[in-house]
Parts: structure tokens; C-alpha cells; sequence
């Protein structure tokens, strides 16, 4: 059975139109590492079964799978905007303020973004490397310039990497202090090992950007992993990993 989360506070505050889900990974027809709902097109899977279980996904909100739209994700910190007509980009983000459209973004251990403003609405494929490129700045500057007052834009940030299973190197704290000093707080030091507080550097950073409306999920991709896709679990286990969909989008 497919099962995907809502966000109740998300859902409460904003537009009546707008709808929204966090997928799961159940209740698709993909077989082995990509069981079963994966809606990627990553190495060993069928392009037919991504289509269907993209098609299955749209169909919980009956929306057509042909306005659906799906980024060429790259860890980024580009953001565009999309109508029906739009081809898939390079990008990590989307707004736009179109009626009868899907935007889609695919995790594994990333976190999905859904926000919600007067005009626009949108996601974003956050991951620790588009975090470090400033992408939420990068999305305020791009919604100030569309008019969308930022401290009453709702924000959710569904399934992710959460900090007892976001185990980093020193390496990775070294990025820290090249690239992203302020945060380097949210690295902690337990039981000899070294833990990144993703959650917390999303939140710190969608404060420091203006946003005051948001809510984060507290499920772990990595210990939940029978209900979400997780990278860094099945690169433990040396399998391929799929992708679970978030989507956002409006209805007339």
C-alpha cells in the first residue's frame, strides 16, 4: 500500500488548494534494492517501473502524470521557476504559481522542502553540499524578488538524515570551516565518533534567512529504513538505492 506523511501544521496554514506529501518507499512495483515505490532512474532499475510508480504517486492527489515536474538534481544551489510546459533542468529547486502541477523532488537521506506563500509555492532537494552553497538565501532572493513576504512563507522539511545516524569524518568538518563556519557548531563529538546535526543547520539556517513559519520531520531516513530509502544504509549493505518522491503542487 502506498503511504505517504502530511504535514498537519503545513496543511492547516496554508492555501486550501495547495497539496502535499512525503512518499514512502512501499506500495510500488519495483523489485529488490528498489522496493518498491523508488521514482528515480538510477543504475539497475527499469525505466518502466519508475514511470508507474510515478504515475502511482500522482494518482493519490489525481493529478495528471504528464504535469508532473522532476529536476536533474545536482546538489545545487540553483532554483527555477516551472510551468506545465517545463522540460526537466539541471537544478535543485522550483517555485511556481501554477494551478493543476506536481513538483517532485527525489531523497534518500537528503531532505525535501515544501514552502507555501501568497503567490508562489515550491520545493527543494536540500542536501549538506546544497546547504553549504546557500541555497535557502539563494531561494529568498529569488521569492523577494517575486514579492513574497518571507517571515509568512510556510516551510516543512520532511524525512531526512537525522543527527545519530549522520556520522562525518574530520574531512567533512574541514568543509565545514572552508565553506560554512557558522555552523560548524551543529558538529558534536560522542563516543569518539563525530555527528553532524543536519536537522539543526536547516533550522538555523531558514531563521537566519527570515523564515519563522517552518517545521521539520523528525523521521530518520537511515533507522526508518524500511519505510524510506537511504543512502548511506544501503551503501552499508552494498545495494543500489532508490528514491522516494515528495510533491507539492495546486489545484484550480
Amino acid at each position: 500500500m502506498i503511504e505517504y506523511l502530511i504535514d498537519n501544521f503545513f496543511k492547516k496554514n496554508v492555501n486550501s488548494k495547495i497539496f502535499h506529501g512525503f512518499f514512502k518507499r512501499n506500495g510500488g512495483v519495483s523489485k529488490d534494492s528498489f522496493k518498491s515505490l523508488n521514482c528515480a532512474l538510477v543504475d539497475g532499475e527499469k525505466k518502466i517501473n519508475v514511470i508507474e510508480n510515478r504515475k502511482l504517486a500522482c494518482k493519490k492527489f489525481s493529478i495528471n502524470p504528464s504535469n508532473l515536474v522532476i529536476l536533474n538534481q545536482i546538489h545545487s544551489n540553483k532554483i527555477i521557476e516551472v510551468n506545465k510546459n517545463s522540460l526537466a533542468e539541471k537544478a535543485d529547486g522550483m517555485i511556481s504559481k501554477d494551478t493543476e502541477l506536481a513538483l517532485g523532488i527525489l531523497t534518500a537521506d537528503c531532505a525535501p522542502m515544501i514552502f507555501s506563500g501568497q503567490k508562489y509555492y515550491g520545493i527543494i532537494h536540500l542536501g549538506w553540499r546544497g546547504l553549504f552553497k546557500n541555497i535557502i538565501s539563494n531561494l529568498v532572493k529569488i521569492l523577494k524578488g517575486k514579492k513574497e513576504d518571507i517571515p509568512n512563507i510556510h516551510c516543512s522539511v520532511g524525512p531526512h538524515l537525522n543527527k545519530q545516524s549522520f556520522e562525518v569524518k574530520k574531512d567533512f568538518i574541514e568543509l565545514i570551516r572552508n565553506q560554512k563556519p557558522e555552523i560548524e557548531h551543529f558538529i558534536s563529538f560522542e563516543n569518539n565518533k563525530y555527528f553532524f546535526d543536519f536537522s539543526g543547520s536547516i533550522k538555523n539556517d531558514l531563521i537566519i534567512n527570515g523564515f519563522k513559519k517552518i517545521n521539520i520531520s523528525s523521521f530518520d531516513t537511515f533507522s526508518n529504513n524500511k519505510e524510506f530509502f537511504s543512502y548511506r544504509f544501503s551503501k552499508k549493505q552494498n545495494e543500489v538505492c532508490g528514491r522516494q518522491i515528495s510533491l507539492i503542487g495546486k489545484y484550480k
